[in-house]
């Protein structure tokens, strides 16, 4: 003996969104029924599996930070280089969630995996980028013309294998 409802999210709504307001309408409801003596159980909540990716992300995100760094430090044998790099990711990624915000885009698998696949790509091409400025700055040119050079030099690879991807 069971009444079983089902909640299903309208398509772009934010799940974690409407899983909340669905908790706080159960609230009420539930001191309804208890008088009745009619027990209330949730028996699946979407919300726990997306909280649980995002946990997974944010886990994964700060790993790969510190990974790339150390690859960084390891073959660049350069803390700024380095660091550099290991910085654009964050700062990339609170551009990203920003933009994400004002155009009305819900956090979700897709989104993840895009942004995860952006990081990744942008993180390739700075790699590539100031190697080729730290090779050219290790043939002694001034820290200036090797930047200027070393992104010229790479700029229509990076370009074209960014397209590739898009």
């Amino acid at each position: 003996e069971n009444v079983s409802i089902a909640i299903q999210k309208q398509a772009g709504a934010n799940s974690l969104r409407v899983v909340n307001s669905v908790k706080e309408a159960l609230k009420t409801i539930e001191e309804e029924l208890h008088v009745r003596e009619v027990e209330l159980d949730v028996v699946y909540d979407e919300s726990i599996f997306i909280k649980d990716a995002i946990s997974g992300v944010r886990d994964a995100a700060y790993e790969g930070g510190i990974l790339a760094f150390l690859v960084l430090l390891l073959f660049l044998r350069n803390w700024k280089n380095a660091l550099m790099v290991t910085l654009a990711i964050p700062v990339s990624i609170v551009i990203i969630f920003f933009l994400m915000y004002m155009r009305n885009i819900s956090i979700n698998i897709m989104s993840l995996g895009g942004l995860a696949l952006g990081v990744g790509m942008l993180t390739d091409c700075s790699i590539v980028v100031i190697e080729n400025i730290f090779r050219i700055r290790a043939q002694g040119a001034s820290l200036r013309d090797a930047a200027i050079q070393g992104a010229e030099e790479v700029f229509w690879p990076v370009f074209s294998s960014t397209l590739t991807n898009i």
